[in-house]
């Protein structure tokens, strides 16, 4: 039996979003060849108060939280006492490994002392994150039972310390809201968490190998595998290629300041300049009110109402649709494993420029479709928007439809490679 430890959204119709759809897809067909025990995040579980229906339908998916641990989500009780309620169920069923097919420590600080907490625990030289404060479940099961730790590696969000400097000094430049956000992150995983010691006990599986540069992780002294597929490209997604391209450019991601939302007025800037009724098409919405508004204060200040338009949460067949109709997405991210937005859009037969992080490009920068320029060039990726959007119809049509691209959508069709292939990795 394999132990799952990971959040509730993939298991509950409250949430969405790539990851979550990764954790389903994957973790669903794992558990057909063998049966899988769920044990949700602890931080989690308030999140759900309908366990029992959550339980029966995962049941049918051979996916089993047992019944004695589903009164205790019913009551406040300690993090280290759930844990233990953890340790006997992973004892008691024979567990094999323990999996986290999307890990995520929880890091809480609401008050000074918990910050104060942090600092110190980014000073010292020893793992603490089994409690409140800081918490990465998996990883305590796995020293707690002794029982071998299996990750699916996709923290886009640690990057090397020289990338979050430079992302202080050009959110300064170009204004951002946050400027400390990756410096403040990288403190809190690489240094408070000790990030580099908890992946040493791991069995990584790695969505990317331009990722793993972020920490960076010796592949001689770890466990390290860079998974081939990684991630799917849903057998749909095809019916939605099309020649009937319109003249708009289309964005699809969280709107969050690390996604690129704050770049995205200030690239616009530079295409209209030279193709001035060309439209911006976002889709989403804000989570943040502040910063909507800041969002929306830059775009009027650009002068850019007429240029960029909010179409709020789409249903998927409206979004793909656009999608493929679209000329280009511009997607301007500081934060990615792997990237699901470029792989739909190669997917729907949409180029994309993007900034060259280093888990996109080492998946991606063999393909036409897709084009990459340095982290924060605002310019130089507005010109290669342009250069695409000026493109002749010949030219731009061999971007999308060629042998490679096509040899690299039909190798990552569907979800039954990546689940054989993380399987085969974590039963070792």
């Amino acid at each position: 039996m394999i132990a799952l430890v990971t959040g509730i959204g993939a298991f509950s119709e409250k949430y969405y979003g790539g990851g979550l759809s990764f954790i389903k897809g994957t973790v669903t067909r794992i558990a057909k060849k063998e049966p899988i025990l769920y044990l949700p995040v602890v931080k989690e579980i308030g999140l759900i108060d309908d366990w029992e229906n959550v339980r029966e339908k995962l049941e049918k998916e051979n996916i089993i939280i047992p019944e004695n641990i589903i009164r205790y989500f019913k009551h406040s009780i300690k993090y280290e006492e759930i844990l233990g309620i953890y340790k006997e169920e992973i004892l008691k069923n024979n567990v094999r490994i323990i999996f986290d097919p999307s890990p995520d420590i929880s890091i809480s600080f609401s008050n000074r002392v918990d910050k104060l907490k942090l600092i110190i625990r980014g000073i010292s030289p020893f793992i603490n994150v089994c409690n409140d404060v800081i918490s990465f479940d998996a990883y305590c099961l796995s020293r707690m039972t002794d029982k071998k730790l299996a990750i699916v590696y996709q923290w886009g969000y640690v990057r090397k310390l020289e990338t979050t400097l430079k992302y202080y000094i050009y959110g300064l430049k170009y204004g951002y809201k946050d400027p400390l956000n990756l410096l403040k992150l990288r403190y809190q995983y690489v240094n408070a968490t000790k990030l580099r010691k908890i992946l040493n006990i791991a069995k990584i599986l790695s969505v990317s190998e331009g990722v793993l540069e972020e920490i960076p992780i010796d592949k001689n002294k770890y466990d390290v595998k860079i998974l081939e597929y990684a991630l799917p490209i849903e057998e749909d997604l095809i019916k939605y290629r099309t020649k009937n391209k319109e003249n708009y450019v289309v964005y699809f991601a969280r709107l969050t300041e690390t996604k690129g939302m704050t770049d995205l007025p200030l690239i616009m800037r530079s295409i209209t300049s030279q193709i001035s009724d060309v439209k911006l098409y976002i889709f989403g919405k804000f989570s943040d009110k502040e910063y909507e508004g800041y969002i929306m204060n830059l775009i009027k200040k650009l002068n850019l109402e007429n240029n960029i338009k909010f179409l709020g949460f789409l249903k998927d067949e409206d979004k793909y649709k656009i999608v493929s109709k679209a000329k280009l997405v511009i997607y301007p991210s500081h934060e990615d494993s792997y990237s699901y937005v470029i792989l739909e859009s190669i997917a729907v037969g949409t180029p994309v420029v993007s900034y060259a992080l280093p888990g996109p490009y080492s998946v991606f920068k063999n393909l036409s479709a897709v084009r990459f320029v340095k982290e924060f060039d605002i310019k130089g990726i507005a010109n290669e928007a342009i250069k695409i959007l000026k493109m002749r119809d010949e030219d731009y049509y061999n971007l999308i439809y060629n042998e490679i691209i096509d040899e690299f959508i039909q190798k990552r069709k569907g979800w039954d490679k990546i689940s054989e292939e993380i399987y085969s990795n974590i039963i070792y």
